[in-house]
């Protein structure tokens, strides 16, 4: 076991991170800090070693609190923390500030840095005011590995409470291949249709994939 107080002060991470910023130190010892403590059998650093050798980074920051609790073998504190230091950093990755527009696709791609890599469908939308403003983004179904029921009420419904004028859907193919399904189209023209009679336009859906992504109004669909 690798105990952080038998290190020298220069090799401590937060003393290293004080003394040469946060790029001097290791993936398994920023990921240390974050933890904190250790347990009564492994240190900080054992822990994150542990995690590391399990997951990828890649993997540990789509990792949820119940499935890394199991590799920790620890209570909700530790797992909580580390779930919500990789949130903070997609949120920052991802923020646009205020009076955001959205003029292509890769615009709204931006916003969801995080999609490509969640292995659960999961349905989100964008809404926007007359001027194509950003007002927020939004959850709205997550679902099984390779399907995502939704109906087009769930997707109106924050719209109308936003006063939404025009929404952009979005959501994963967790095979990483972004190409539309049969069912994709069917679900999109029925939300077209839906929005048509709320006066809110369905601006376009887009499916993003692993490092690709597909418009479905580029497309010809919408």
């Amino acid at each position: 076991m690798i105990r952080i107080k038998e290190l020298s002060v220069q090799e401590r991470p937060r003393e290293k991170l004080i003394r040469y910023g946060p790029s001097s130190l290791s993936n398994i010892e920023l990921l240390a800090i974050i933890i904190g403590n250790g347990s009564r059998n492994e240190s900080a650093l054992d822990i994150s070693a542990k995690l590391l050798s399990r997951y990828t980074l890649r993997e540990l920051s789509t990792a949820g609190v119940s499935q890394l609790k199991e590799v920790l073998g620890v209570k909700d504190a530790k797992a909580c923390s580390i779930v919500a230091a990789f949130e903070l950093g997609r949120r920052a990755w991802s923020y646009t500030g205020e009076n955001y527009e959205i003029k292509s696709v890769e615009d709204v791609v931006r916003l969801f840095p995080e999609m490509r890599h969640i292995k659960q469908e999961v349905l989100k939308a964008v809404f926007l005011n007359s001027r194509l403003g950003l007002i927020k983004t939004d959850v709205i179904s997550v679902g099984g590995l390779n399907t995502n029921s939704v109906e087009p009420r769930e997707v109106f419904r924050p719209a109308v409470l936003e006063s939404a004028a025009g929404i952009i859907l979005v959501h994963n193919h967790p095979s990483g291949d972004p190409t539309p399904s049969e069912r994709d189209v069917k679900f999109t023209k029925e939300i077209l249709e839906a929005g048509r009679v709320l006066g809110i336009e369905l601006l376009d859906h887009i499916i993003i994939g692993d490092g690709k992504f597909v418009s479905l109004k580029e497309e010809g669909i919408l």
